[in-house]
């Protein structure tokens, strides 16, 4: 699922890339010099990104929302870094549980992700 994710950023910022001269030679005319069309270009490009960083976070956060509070609870305890065995004792069962929980929530997680992966 995130390696779909990071490839689709990838198509996205390869798209972007490809209008890269155009949008400096705008710059270029709009500021009259190379140094300011060149930041331009570069903040341009560097707001554009992190709007599409929010719209991948928006749509994961929602895509979490959606599970269960245990699924939601598993799968953010993983994503902080913890074992099962930590997860375990967090949430007082069994580690065998805690895999259990952590397959299914991620086979949820991937199926509601699946269509923006694509």
């Amino acid at each position: 699922m995130i390696k779909r994710v990071a490839l689709r950023l990838s198509a996205v910022a390869s798209e972007a890339l490809a209008y890269v001269d155009a949008l400096h030679n705008l710059a270029r005319h709009l500021t009259g010099n190379q140094a300011d069309a060149e930041d331009l270009v570069q903040e341009t490009y560097a707001r554009a990104l992190k709007a599409l960083r929010k719209v991948v976070a928006e749509y994961i956060e929602a895509a979490l929302m959606t599970l269960s509070e245990e699924a939601r609870t598993v799968i953010l305890l993983d994503l902080e870094g913890l074992t099962e065995v930590q997860v375990s004792d967090v949430l007082g069962c069994p580690v065998g549980t805690v895999k259990s929980r952590l397959s299914r929530s991620r086979a949820a997680l991937r199926l509601k992700l699946r269509d923006y992966a694509r």
